[in-house]
């Protein structure tokens, strides 16, 4: 859905391409920064320590 509000803006002459790549590196950083706060969303409940060896 964010692609295609992104590409019709660009084809409708209401942005540049230079703000739409800001606001794709700013999306992709609030991205990044929701995973991190939410504990990295791939890590385990060891709090990201490497697994014990047996």
């Amino acid at each position: 859905m964010a692609a295609l509000v992104m590409i019709t803006a660009f084809l409708a002459d209401k942005h540049r391409l230079p703000d739409l790549a800001a606001s794709c590196c700013l999306a992709v950083g609030v991205m990044v920064c929701t995973w991190w706060i939410g504990g990295g969303g791939i890590l385990d409940s060891r709090g990201g320590r490497p697994p014990a060896r047996v």
